[in-house]
Order: C-alpha cells, then structure tokens, then sequence
C-alpha cells in the first residue's frame, strides 16, 4: 500500500507542467533528484515483497521484478512528459538515473543481507 500511494504521488509530482513546479525543486539536481526518487520507490516495493520483515531475503526473480517495474513506470513517465506535459521532455539520462537509483537500493540490500549472513 506504501508503493502505490508513493506512485500516485510520484505521478502528480512528475506530471506537472514545468511552470507549475516549486522553484526549489528546479534548482536541485535533476539526475540526483530522480535517482532518490526511484531508490525509495524501489525500497517500498522491497517491503512490500517482504511483508516489512527486511530481514527476509527476496528472490533473483522478485529483485528482478521490482527493477523491471521501476524502470518501466520511470520509462512511462518520461515518454508521458515528453508527449503529454507542456513544457516538460522526456530525457533519457532521467530514464537511466531513475534505472540506477532502483538498482542501488537492490545492491545495497543484497550487501545487507550478506553482511547479517555472516554474522
């Protein structure tokens, strides 16, 4: 439930028109912005597939799958921005920054559970 209300934010957020953006948010770092952006949704999914138990590890398949659905949702909101949204374009170093922020959360976490592994 975490994830989906996240995504209904994310969507509004990301779906304004440029000039309807807060001033602060046009001065941070773009790419910075979107790779922190998809390293938490990607974190809300990995509760989710968790059950908020994050000491349970998930499949090669379930990591797959909320890469794969980060990138795909990243991916549809650039092309709707680039197709849809005045004064917004879709970017693809937005598409890879958010690729990159959902694949971190991931390598972090697979670090996590090796370092609880040993111990």
């Amino acid at each position: 439930m975490p994830a989906l209300v996240w995504g209904l934010i994310l969507s509004y957020f990301t779906l304004l028109p440029s000039d309807q953006l807060p001033d602060n948010m046009r001065a941070l770092n773009d790419l910075y912005i979107h790779a922190a952006i998809y390293f938490f949704s990607a974190f809300l999914l990995v509760l989710g597939f968790q059950r908020f138990q994050i000491n349970r590890r998930l499949s090669l398949r379930q990591q797959a799958l909320i890469l794969f659905l980060c990138v795909a949702y990243g991916g549809l909101i650039e092309i709707l921005q680039g197709t849809l949204v005045p004064g917004r374009a879709a970017q693809w170093s937005d598409f890879w920054a958010n690729a990159l922020g959902a694949l971190l959360i991931l390598i972090l976490l697979r670090g996590v559970h090796q370092v609880f592994k040993k111990a």
